[in-house]
């Protein structure tokens, strides 16, 4: 095959930086999106702060606008599906966050009725559905009481889908978060303190006063872990204790999720992912390919994932943010190729070699699909979804958990598609 050595010159000497990632950035519109929910395996939704609220019914290969009238701004969201949906609304300082609440897919809002006893105003943080009758919201309420204005925490719970809402508790400072972990036991956190019930919102024990402050991930059992701005808070035992794990980040922390107890990944400024497999033990920083605040992360399993930025920016995963591509030569092809694998037929595991080559202008990168389907044309496997600079390489397709038989590879880019034929025997 023949090189463009010339232009290798030019792309070697430029600005251009190359190293690749397992995380894939696309762009829809310019909105700051702060927050991601999948209610099934398919279906997710995405809220932007402008009050728009993008959906995906096939794993977020594509995002289209299906709301777009909101109540207002949005600080926070949470759904049930693409019709039940909560959202924290930011009407401004001199007027609070409410909540709204709309069971028709955004046909019509309603306005949560929370207003504590007394004058004062309602700043809500957090909405958290159990199902499509009860649901939660904390935050705090600013009234004037002992000579001075200030916060008091508060909760609300309706058992109605939002038609009624009964106080839960109204005691401590402004509560950030909160999470339950089946349809009786749930934890509050803000102001260093972390309250649990074991009885629906009937009653609320103070667990810990923890020296941490941030948002709450996913529970898995008693374990869940907290953003504590640069570190992360473990604990085991739900809130008895926390273990402050250094996680060497250098910019803020924003959200977390975890798959299981032991493996997960935090988000934060600046395009920050950083992801643990043994428990936040380790935290090893991964290359998200942009420089925009991180608000949101969510994973369907260990290897499909997505997070959510400023300024219109999405990324997705498919191999848990580790890209499982080699490159075997850096010199630039004149052609698309994609070879025959080998060995084949194979046992296990074969490897998947193809070439690209530049793109529309030196340094430009190819964004490069590589798909795997098995006799009758249903996808069995993403090997590649990535952009990727011109050059050679090589990844390998992992058959164990898959049966005998005919398989088909597919590579593509927007210019370009060719499919080869593989055996796999055991």
């Amino acid at each position: 095959m023949k090189y463009l050595k010339f232009i290798l010159f030019f792309v070697v000497f430029s600005n251009v930086s190359y190293s690749q990632s397992g995380w894939v950035s696309q762009q829809i519109g310019a909105d700051n999106y702060i927050g991601i929910v999948f209610y099934n395996s398919n279906s997710g939704l995405i809220f932007g702060q402008s009050g728009t609220i993008l959906k995906t019914t096939n794993k977020g290969v594509n995002w289209n606008t299906c709301i777009s009238n909101a109540p207002g701004p949005v600080k926070f969201g949470h759904a049930l599906s693409d019709s039940v949906i909560g959202l924290i609304i930011n009407e401004g300082g001199s007027f609070g966050y409410p909540a709204f609440f709309t069971t028709n897919a955004g046909l019509n809002w309603v306005r949560a009725s929370i207003q504590p006893s007394g004058s004062g105003l309602v700043f809500l943080t957090t909405i958290y559905f159990i199902d499509r009758l009860n649901a939660y919201t904390c935050g705090s309420f600013f009234t004037f009481k002992n000579n001075r204005f200030g916060p008091e925490g508060i909760i609300y719970k309706t058992t109605n889908g939002g038609i009624n809402w009964s106080q839960s508790l109204r005691t401590g400072v402004d509560y950030s978060d909160i999470k339950f972990l089946n349809q009786n036991t749930g934890a509050v956190f803000g102001g260093s303190s972390l309250l649990r019930t074991t009885n629906s919102g009937a009653n609320w024990q103070l667990i810990s006063s923890a020296a941490v402050t941030g948002r709450m991930s996913n529970p898995f059992l008693d374990t869940f872990y907290i953003c504590d701005n640069y570190n992360i808070a473990r604990t085991t035992n739900y809130g008895l204790t926390f273990t402050i794990q250094q996680a060497n980040n250098q910019k803020p922390l924003r959200g977390a999720y975890f798959t299981n107890g032991k493996y997960g990944f935090a988000v934060g400024d600046s395009g920050t992912i950083i992801k643990t497999s043994n428990a936040g033990v380790n935290w090893i920083a991964q290359n998200s390919t942009t420089i925009q605040n991180i608000n949101g992360v969510w994973f369907l399993n260990k290897d499909t994932g997505f997070a959510v930025c400023n300024n219109g920016i999405i990324l997705k995963t498919f191999s848990g943010g580790v890209s499982n591509i080699k490159v075997i030569n850096s010199e630039i092809p004149e052609n698309y190729v994609l070879l025959q694998n080998y060995p084949n037929p194979f046992n296990h595991n074969t490897i998947i070699k193809f070439s690209i080559p530049l793109g529309n202008g030196v340094g430009v990168r190819n964004g490069v699909i590589l798909k795997v389907y098995d006799i009758t044309g249903k996808e069995v496997t993403i090997q590649v979804n990535e952009a990727l600079q011109p050059g050679t390489y090589e990844v390998t397709f992992d058959g164990r958990k898959f049966a005998s038989g005919v398989y088909f590879y597919t590579l593509s880019t927007g210019t370009y598609r060719e499919t080869k034929r593989m055996l796999l025997v055991k």
